[in-house]
């Protein structure tokens, strides 16, 4: 069966002349949650500035959409950073005050894609990549946006009407301002889930203010630091997915009242955990295992730093993914105590995991029964904790429900016989009403003159008249069978073209 993980790239519409729509084709099927990525750049590669924005995505309506941008000047003697929260699709920066150079809503799911309108807009095409769910296994989808509740402790957070199976949390507001704070995370359970966060100070001359820090944890599923001290803000651990919603501990809470997003998604197979990658020399792979499934795809991320419990030097969020077919990634930095500024992003089409600094890149290798393998190629920027998370999302494109005659209730599985010895066999053998013998194409038998047609020949049981709902006849005794695709066992005889 066909997945419902995806992993695309594009460029963003030039057009100008807002509002203007952007269909994004080829996904295979129609999401049902969207992660989006933005870097303000028009080429694969390596790009000035610190720049991206990210967008989570559970419907058209305004209150079913979030996105954060954020930005930091390169090679400036006074830090020019700023941060953008919208409730739009995506958006994205490029100045000091935090004003759109472009964002979007999310105007429509598509049957094989979406369809964006920029709503501002400029002339520049911008690299773009996202992460589609969809199939028939996501039964619910939600982004709950509500006010980080007061105090620390057990906070449930309700409103979501379903028991999520996996939660993908931020904090972003709808505001902007002169420094760059961004954070996001995951959860599954209270022993899986992980959180990163980063921040730049806006406005200084001093290298000891720039406060450009990383803040990465698995024991925490969401994140803030202050840019005014390069401290942790707020840390929440994960307790428990409840039926309607879920119940967070806040651990830490040095600012109440922040803007919680949770894209809350209910169905398919979800896993996540986090590796140190293996030392050598390159290439080098990576085997994540331990997985119940064979995942359809993942997600990517790292700070570049080894495990630890303590905020970081250095504002680094990479992210990336990769659905076995398509893969691609981003890396943002600010690097700490450092004037003029050294800021830069990097987009990669061809790879899941790579680094504004180089030193190393990660390409998917394969997936395996239990989970997946990368390849670090180069593998030169040292041991550091990388976080993941992996789904297995069936997408049905057609079924066949079969129904027992009698009660006309499905049934969950059909048992094929073998028309001569009625034993149960494992592909239906279909029979020639003539000869009696086995044929590729069913043939299908004329109640009143027994004569083979093009219709499925139908009786009534007890008049042995023929009759709109469909009875079967045996073509060895021509004897009605009363029941179509259930005798004992659910078995049934097969006469239908396959």
């Amino acid at each position: 069966m066909a997945a419902g993980f995806k992993v695309g790239t594009f460029t963003k519409s030039t057009n100008t002349s807002v509002p203007v729509d952007q269909a994004i084709t080829g996904v295979g099927f129609q999401p049902k949650a969207l992660i989006l990525f933005i870097l303000p750049q028009t080429a694969t590669g390596s790009n000035n500035d610190q720049a991206f924005g990210i967008g989570f995505c559970a419907g058209t309506a305004s209150t079913d959409v979030h996105s954060h941008a954020a930005w930091c000047d390169h090679n400036v003697s006074t830090t020019a950073a700023s941060f953008r929260g919208a409730n739009k699709a995506i958006t994205c920066t490029l100045a000091s005050t935090g004003a759109a150079v472009c964002e979007a809503d999310l105007k429509s799911f598509d049957s094989d894609g979406f369809t964006l309108t920029w709503t501002t807009n400029d002339a520049n095409a911008y690299e773009m990549f996202f992460v589609a769910f969809g199939g028939s296994d996501i039964t619910n989808v939600k982004l709950l946006k509500v006010s980080e509740q007061s105090g620390t402790g057990n906070k449930a957070y309700t409103g979501v009407g379903f028991q999520p199976s996996i939660i993908f949390l931020s904090n972003w507001g709808t505001s902007t301002n002169t420094t760059i704070f961004t954070e996001w995370g995951a959860a599954i359970s209270s022993s899986k889930r992980w959180a990163q966060a980063i921040c730049v100070q806006g406005g200084q001359t001093m290298t000891a203010n720039v406060n450009a820090q990383s803040y990465q944890r698995t024991d925490s599923c969401l994140l803030t630091v202050t840019p005014t001290t390069g401290a942790e803000q707020n840390r929440y651990d994960f307790v428990s997915m409840d039926s309607d919603g879920f119940t967070l501990n806040q651990v830490v809470q040095g600012l109440a009242g922040g803007n919680l997003k949770a894209l809350c998604i209910k169905g398919g197979s979800w896993d996540l955990g986090n590796f140190t990658n293996a030392t050598g020399t390159a290439p080098v792979d990576n085997t994540i295992s331990g997985l119940a499934f064979q995942p359809d795809g993942y997600i990517l991320a790292t700070n570049t730093r080894a495990a630890s419990t303590s905020v970081q030097l250095n504002s680094t969020l990479n992210i990336g993914a990769a659905d076995g077919t398509n893969q691609c990634a981003m890396s943002t930095n600010t690097t700490d105590a450092t004037l003029p500024t050294s800021s830069q992003s990097t987009f990669d089409d061809a790879k899941v995991g790579t680094n504004t600094g180089g030193g190393y890149a990660v390409t998917h290798k394969q997936f395996n029964s239990d989970g997946f393998v990368v390849t670090f190629n180069p593998n030169a920027g040292g041991q550091f904790q990388n976080l993941w998370v992996a789904a297995k999302l069936t997408n049905v494109v057609g079924t066949i429900v079969t129904a027992d005659v009698t009660t006309d209730a499905a049934v969950s599985q059909t048992v094929n016989k073998d028309v001569s010895s009625d034993a149960a066999v494992s592909q239906t053998v279909n029979k020639d009403v003539t000869t009696d013998a086995a044929v590729s194409q069913t043939v299908n038998k004329d109640v009143t003159t027994d004569a083979a047609v093009g219709m499925a020949a139908q009786k009534d049981v007890s008049s042995d008249a023929a009759v709109s709902r469909t009875e079967l006849k045996d073509v060895t005794t021509d004897a009605s069978i009363s029941v179509t695709g259930a005798v004992a066992r659910s078995g049934f005889f097969n006469f239908f073209p396959m």
